[in-house]
């Protein structure tokens, strides 16, 4: 067992880093220069803008409906984040985002329900990046777009691949001109700012970073969503893992031997590691605080609602009253928290990994580590192999050698590459959904002879099949089709 690694060239230091990618928006302008949190890293100061006004009436919406999990939610709604953002810049008018997660039920006849993003971030309305102020120039009240779920004219990485949708590339480049990597500064801010507010009404996850001395250990945080006998969705895109025992011993000796071999790096850092475990499956916790008492690890998991073994997760079985809005909060928390850890691993693809968690890790840049060291981390079905990587650019294109390693307990493995599920707008050239639905917007928010106060994206369809369609009969594959 041994790292398979080309010889590895010195990275950039964070070139990817906040400030750098801020900077890389050049149509956005007056960003504040970054300051340090408590623990060093670097954090986006959101602004509040002409558009979070509640007393501009000419103010457009774009009202997000989410669905489903958390993970999905977020992915869903970092395309209507962007979406907005076009909209705003093509009619020089104020953009008003606003999401609406459903609602934790009363748990007794008479009783409240509680809207679960209000709950969790305290406001409906999530404000857009700051540019120079659009024009006050309007005509009647604002209009609305409804985005229920999908928004059209963006798609998952995956969709592309599994298509063979040829695409430039330099989309896979991290630089200032790719279409990707500007979305994908805009979910960090995105996901900043939630973050910052979520803490602000509910600071257990800072007090929990705080509690375990996050800023004085090197934190390797491990999800793993074993679906806890999920059935329906989970089951039929293959998710579930047959042998979640078999699972978890391969995926400890190879934690192990990872712990090993990159021992150096932490070494370095002078800072002890410590393990955050996140999990949907409570039978998983004590296997791997068994197996990490050898390392001589602690290990530290967000105590919160759990259902018994093999009765599914929360965010589909606990819908009413208390109960869903602290599961609600606890999976943010985990989230959190994973994006606080200096090296990610998802033990499983999701989209909970993928989204807020991963998407902190790239950006917050520790210094804990060296330039050649891992940060993100995707396990292999079988729990026997694994490929890390150090950079966003790495993790999407895997064309850097010096930053890709596989660890493998077997003598041959290849890397190991999780589906994309990070939404992107369209890249079709022929038929480029983005643009015609982008120009259908804008034309319905600018036409003063337009009655119509509303419009419902996508005809209220919750899924956008066309990639889908073009995926029949085709394979999963790991690899861009690019020209």
């Amino acid at each position: 067992m041994r790292w398979k690694k080309m010889r590895i060239q010195a990275l950039l230091v964070i070139a990817f880093g906040l400030t750098a990618s801020l900077k890389s928006l050049s149509r956005w302008t007056s960003v504040p220069p970054l300051p340090a949190d408590d623990t060093g890293t670097q954090t986006i100061q959101p602004q509040d803008t002409v558009e979070t006004s509640s007393s501009n009436k000419n103010s457009h919406r774009v009202i997000f409906v989410g669905k489903f999990g958390l993970g999905h939610r977020l992915s869903k709604m970092t395309a209507a984040y962007h979406f907005a953002h076009e909209l705003r810049d093509a009619t020089k008018r104020p953009i008003v985002l606003e999401a609406q997660w459903g609602m934790c039920r009363a748990a007794e006849e008479g009783g409240d329900s509680h809207p679960i993003f209000e709950y969790l971030f305290g406001d409906k309305k999530v404000p857009l990046m700051t540019i120079d102020e659009p024009s006050r120039a309007a005509t009647n009240i604002g209009k609305e777009i409804w985005i229920r779920n999908d928004c059209p004219g963006y798609f998952a990485g995956q969709n592309f691949k599994n298509a063979r949708q040829p695409i430039p590339k330099s989309y896979l480049q991290d630089n200032p001109q790719s279409p990707f990597f500007q979305k994908l500064d805009l979910d960090a801010h995105l996901y900043q700012w939630l973050q910052d507010k979520f803490e602000e009404i509910h600071p257990e996850a800072l007090r929990f970073r705080e509690r375990h001395q996050f800023a004085d250990h090197l934190v390797i945080g491990l999800h793993i969503r074993a679906g806890n006998g999920e059935q329906d969705n989970f089951l039929q895109q293959n998710r579930d893992v047959a042998n979640v025992d078999e699972f978890l011993s391969n995926l400890i000796v190879l934690l192990q031997q990872f712990l090993v071999e990159k021992s150096s790096s932490w070494k370095s850092s002078k800072k002890p590691p410590l393990l955050f475990l996140a999990t949907d499956t409570p039978t998983v916790i004590p296997v791997v605080e068994q197996a990490a008492e050898k390392w001589n690890i602690p290990v530290v998991t967000l105590q919160q609602l759990q259902l018994q073994p093999n009765e599914g997760v929360t965010f589909s079985q606990v819908k009413t009253g208390t109960r869903c809005l602290e599961a609600w909060k606890a999976m943010v928390m985990d989230m959190i928290l994973l994006g606080h850890a200096n090296v990610l691993i998802a033990a499983m693809r999701s989209s909970f990994t993928q989204t807020m968690p991963m998407t902190m890790v790239f950006h917050r840049a520790a210094d804990t580590l060296s330039n050649n060291s891992p940060r993100f981390c995707e396990v292999a079905p079988s729990g026997r192999a694994m490929t890390c990587v150090g950079t966003r650019q790495a993790w999407l294109h895997r064309n850097d050698p010096s930053s890709e390693w596989t660890l493998s307990l077997d003598e041959n493995s290849s890397s190991v590459v999780h589906k994309i599920v990070v939404h992107f707008p369209d890249v079709d050239q022929d038929d480029n959904q983005f643009q015609r639905d982008w120009q259908k917007a804008v034309s319905f928010l600018q036409d003063p002879n337009d009655q119509a106060s509303t419009m419902v994206w996508g005809n209220g369809k919750t899924i956008n099949k066309k990639y889908r369609k073009r995926s029949q009969g085709k394979s999963f594959t790991t690899d861009w089709t690019i020209y």
